[in-house]
């Protein structure tokens, strides 16, 4: 017995429809899956940063620190606006990484954090001093 005959006898059209759907409902799991990962790193950072604001004492924890306006252009004239830079990341002392200047970057609502890292840095403005971190270097 050969061909279609020897699938039907052996139950191969079963077979091959249990195989499809298997591999179809695999694929379907790890499309999901894939695309829940922001999500999923989101709660993970939340959990962390809840960890650490829950290290802080109370005295320490209070209104969000009000930030002053940006200069208007700083792309355009990034020597204008190196002093508001440098007060801003003026908590994370003389030497802080990327990440951190970014972040808070963001949060002053600049409209592009990687221009302005990046200007900055051809500029001289920010200089590498190792270990991933950067400090100011005054004209």
């Amino acid at each position: 017995m050969y061909g279609l005959e020897a699938i039907s006898a052996a139950n191969g059209w079963a077979q091959a429809a249990t195989g499809a759907t298997i591999v179809m409902l695999g694929l379907s799991a790890l499309a999901f899956v894939i695309s829940r990962i922001g999500f999923i790193i989101d709660l993970m950072e939340n959990a962390t940063s809840k960890k650490k604001s829950d290290q802080i004492p109370a005295e320490q924890s209070g209104p969000e620190k009000i930030l002053p306006q940006p200069p208007a252009d700083p792309l355009e004239n990034p020597e204008a606006a190196l002093e508001y830079y440098r007060l801003i990341t003026a908590e994370l002392g003389e030497k802080f990484s990327l990440i951190d200047f970014h972040k808070i970057l963001q949060q002053a609502s600049d409209p592009h954090p990687h221009l302005t890292i990046r200007t900055l840095r051809e500029k001289g403005y920010l200089v590498a001093t190792g270990d991933g971190l950067f400090r100011w270097q005054i004209p």
